[in-house]
């Protein structure tokens, strides 16, 4: 495959057999373990949970405390895993990973044929991109790289090298690094590296060291992220307001229950998780607008009308009743919190002691945003570095600010939306062939119930009774069809669960009435337990209808526990 490069160049990516790569695979993981004590801290790209995060938390606090006299250098090498030599890369497993060898001899020991469309191109010389083990071989080959450096502070991501120290100690280690790289068939693309310092630092930088590109540090990214709060971060999270804007206009074409379920679990905050957790954004008015987009297009993919109150609950995750189509702005001091405190321990082993002695400005900021919106303590030891625990506190504020001042049916409704599994439907993957897809109306209703969203014009019921713009009056009507709709669905539910468990099940079998008129929704064909066959009966209990909606409003799932009561008496 031939991936297009942001540069204009091309990024070609083998994916090999299937038995080949689920080998690698499992050498390794195997081979992982066994190399990280050689390869961390210096090395963070292989092995290490969160190792890219802790980089450039790294590279953004040594950069807050740079000296005039110290410079931060990121280095590039040209295609670097398609030019490293085969010996060099056999050399460093036989040291460090022998049970790796017979692998390594199989898979780079002779030409590989890769096939481009109709052409066949033999594959002599570097590391495949798509092999699993990829990562960890050209780690151990240019691992002697990284060890050689003299400069005080070294991170390295893969082939992404950053160097921080003083001028002609950074100099000479960027000579002998690029000397040495040459050896192992790597070359320093210099158009692509960039060195990052004070004015005073640049102007010895250009007497010592190489022509590097000097980008401004409001600018400067590192893997990906923006090192520093301002011009850097605005501009990607104006990017990643861009591509939601394109995304969710192409979602509209697809059916609102696919187009959510892509909303939620790939194209909004998925998308956008890895700058929130690298990079203070909570200082970005580009949140808001994120928030915006989210929302409209929300709103169009579902057809609902959503007001302030819906759009929080709706931002909330499942477990606090939303539909877990997160806000950014409320996400973002949790995320950096979390990403930073769960790197404090890589930092310690790569950061130079005069900068981890000092508080770390970008985190004093948000944690003073985070406060605002929580309100409650920090979390405490290896808690810190969870994500969920700093995030708790926020989603508490926000589900508890709703029930303020709210109606009794308000109140009932938003305690249902918090039950255990009341939102598993929307975790659910919509397969239309298993009955998991909702069309578009019945998406619109399920989910403007959950969030009290206007569904219908307010009108008369056939049965006299007035109906608001809320529409859940059907559900408990006497003369609603849906009502019966919903049992049928029910049982229609339970006996497909029977089926595909090999009980056979019959809906409303004749024989079973007691002469009252009363009979069981369901029963097997065959003995369930003890020689004695099961029976069912199903309800459909409304937790808004008016002889519920007290109850409901103190505890949730009381309706349905009294309509079970009910059907066990009957």
């Amino acid at each position: 495959m031939a991936f297009t490069k942001k540069d204009g160049g091309v990024r070609p990516i083998a994916v090999g057999v299937t038995l080949r790569r689920l080998a690698a695979k499992v050498a390794c993981r195997v081979a992982t373990t066994d190399c990280l004590t050689h390869l961390k801290p210096r090395q963070l790209g292989v092995g290490v949970k969160g190792g890219a995060e802790a980089l450039v938390h790294g590279a953004r606090q040594y950069l807050d405390n740079l000296p005039d006299d110290h410079v931060f250098v990121k280095l590039d090498f040209t295609n670097a895993f398609n030019s490293v030599r085969r010996d060099a890369m056999r050399e460093a497993v036989l040291r460090h990973a022998p049970s790796l060898l017979g692998y390594v001899d199989s898979a780079y020991g002779g030409v590989t044929t890769l096939h481009f469309g109709e052409h066949e191109i033999d594959s002599a010389e570097g590391i495949q991109q798509g092999d699993p083990l990829g990562p960890l071989l050209f780690c151990l080959v240019i691992h002697p790289l990284l060890i050689n450096i003299q400069a005080e502070f070294v991170s390295g991501y893969l082939d992404d090298i950053g160097i921080g120290g003083q001028v002609e100690v950074v100099a000479e280690d960027v000579r002998q690094l690029e000397q040495e790289a040459k050896a192992l068939g790597l070359v320093l693309n210099h158009k692509k590296c960039e060195v990052i310092g004070a004015p005073e630092a640049i102007a010895a930088w250009n007497t010592t060291g190489p022509a590097f590109a000097m980008p401004p540090l409001s600018e400067s990214t590192l893997l990906g992220a923006p090192i520093q709060s301002g011009t850097g971060v605005n501009s990607a999270l104006a990017s990643k307001t861009e591509d939601l804007r394109t995304m969710s206009a192409r979602l509209s074409f697809l059916p609102s229950h696919a187009a959510l379920y892509l909303l939620r679990n790939a194209f909004a905050l998925p998308k956008l998780l890895y700058l929130l957790r690298t990079a203070p954004c909570s200082d970005s008015n580009e949140l808001a607008q994120y928030d915006d987009v989210l929302r409209a297009a929300l709103a169009s993919l579902l057809n609902v009308e959503l007001s302030t109150a819906a759009w929080d609950q709706a931002s909330l995750p499942l477990r606090w009743g939303g539909i877990g189509v997160r806000s950014a702005l409320r996400l973002a001091p949790s995320a950096f919190l979390a990403s930073a405190a769960g790197a404090a321990e890589l930092l310690s082993l790569i950061l130079p002691g005069r900068v981890l002695a000092v508080p770390d400005a970008a985190v004093v900021r948000v944690g003073a945003t985070w406060k605002a919106l929580c309100g409650g303590p920090e979390p405490v030891g290896g808690c810190r570095g969870k994500q969920r625990e700093w995030d708790e506190g926020c989603c508490k504020r926000v589900a508890e600010g709703l029930r303020v001042g709210a109606d009794e049916r308000t109140t009932a409704r938003l305690l249902a939306s918090c039950a255990p599994d009341s939102g598993a439907w929307l975790s659910a993957v919509p397969i239309a062939s298993l009955g998991l897809n909702l069309d578009n109306n019945a998406l619109r209703i399920a989910v403007g119930l959950r969030l009290g969203a206007p569904l219908v014009i307010a009108h008369q019921c056939v049965c006299g009774a007035p109906v608001d713009k809320l529409g859940q009056h059907g559900l408990a009507c006497k003369r609603s069809a849906g009502r019966h709709l919903r049992h049928n669905l029910l049982n229609e539910g339970i006996v497909r669960a029977l089926q595909s468990a090999g009980v056979q099940a019959m809906r409303e079998p004749p024989g079973l009435d007691r002469g009252g008129g009363k009979r069981p929704d369901g029963a097997t064909m065959v003995p369930w337990a003890r020689g004695r066959c099961l029976l069912w009966d199903a309800t459909c209990p409304d937790t808004l209808a008016p002889s519920h909606v007290q109850s409901s409003a103190t505890m949730a799932g009381s309706a349905a526990a009294a309509a079970e009561q009910k059907k066990a008496t009957k």
